[in-house]
């Protein structure tokens, strides 16, 4: 083959190379687009989860209602017991629903996010270790039979648990979602990495 064939064939190749890698780019961003979506609800729901233990926090304290005379809820009380009791159970059910869509989102974006995928099941890892869910419950039992002190124990616990889910999911998302600076600093990369390419394809047909 002569130079000029040889040359037009390493040109034909490279531009087929960059066809594909263009059309697998454009099924990740498609793919990323449907995941972007589905992060940002994970998100919400773990941010509103979070959010919700620190009501409670206060509400067991409390301080829910801007009394910072009442230390705790009355120890006569038994609908302050019932009413916690069941506020806790409610959230124990939210967090097993978080931790559930974690789970599923996990093995959605093994194949075309695996970076969001490692994240998220190394935050789901690390929640065993903390087991807030298992704080969850304790509150919730304690909280039902009037046990202050040691509700506020198990609910301490809970709530570091929770934020560390929390924070774990903001971390993964931003595999994903990335921030204007990093979306930036990918484009430079991208076209810089376009000119390198038409510059050897054009040294290739010289």
């Amino acid at each position: 083959m002569d130079e000029g064939r040889l040359a037009e064939a390493i040109s034909e190749g490279t531009r087929a190379e960059r066809q594909f890698e263009d059309l697998k780019e454009d099924f990740r961003n498609q793919t990323s687009s449907g995941f972007k979506d589905a992060v940002r609800d994970l998100q919400e729901q773990a941010k509103e989860l979070a959010d919700t233990q620190q009501q409670l926090s206060r509400q067991l304290k409390g301080e829910a209602s801007g009394d910072q005379s009442s230390k705790k809820p009355s120890l006569k009380s038994e609908r302050d017991r019932e009413q916690l009791q069941k506020q806790f159970g409610e959230q124990r059910d939210q967090l097993n629903r978080v931790v559930e869509q974690t789970r599923q989102m996990v093995e959605q974006a093994e194949q075309t996010e695996p970076l969001l995928s490692n994240k998220l099941y190394d935050t789901l890892r690390e929640l065993k270790d903390s087991k807030p869910e298992e704080a969850l419950e304790a509150t919730e039992f304690l909280a039902g039979r009037g046990m202050w002190s040691q509700s506020q124990e198990a609910e301490q616990a809970a709530r570091r648990g929770i934020e560390q889910l929390t924070n774990g999911i903001d971390k993964a998302a931003d595999s994903v979602l990335g921030s204007e600076s990093e979306s930036l600093r990918r484009a430079q990369e991208q076209l810089a990495e376009a000119t390198k390419d038409l510059a050897a394809e054009v040294q290739n047909a010289t």
